[in-house]
């Protein structure tokens, strides 16, 4: 991936700034750089922004389990469980229990 798409998630989000999906693409593009810093920031801003987007907490912790930081992953992931139960998104959960159980090894 180029700095251009960076660039120009940035500039979107100038333009809109409160988009979820823009932040959350930004913080996916960073990841893909590895640009860990900056990808957990964007994650940490739909935290505060939109905590019910329930896209970024599978990635979120995804990332944060790789840098081996388990537990800030596992907080992370029962935060993202709990809202997709919320919301109903029965695909996100699946998933997030499905890493949470490859982090833990416990019964979900």
């Amino acid at each position: 991936m180029s700095n251009s798409r960076l660039d120009s998630l940035l500039a979107m989000l100038i333009e809109s700034p409160n988009d979820s999906f823009i932040i959350y693409a930004i913080a996916k593009e960073y990841e893909s750089q590895e640009i860990f810093d900056k990808a957990l920031e964007y994650y940490e801003i739909l935290d505060n922004n939109d905590p019910d987007y329930v896209g970024r907490y599978y990635h979120h912790g995804k990332l944060l389990w790789k840098l081996g930081k388990d537990e800030e992953s596992l907080q992370v992931l029962d935060k993202g469980i709990e809202t997709a139960k919320r919301v109903g998104d029965q695909h996100a959960l699946g998933e997030m229990k499905q890493l949470r159980w490859e982090i833990s090894d416990e019964d979900m």
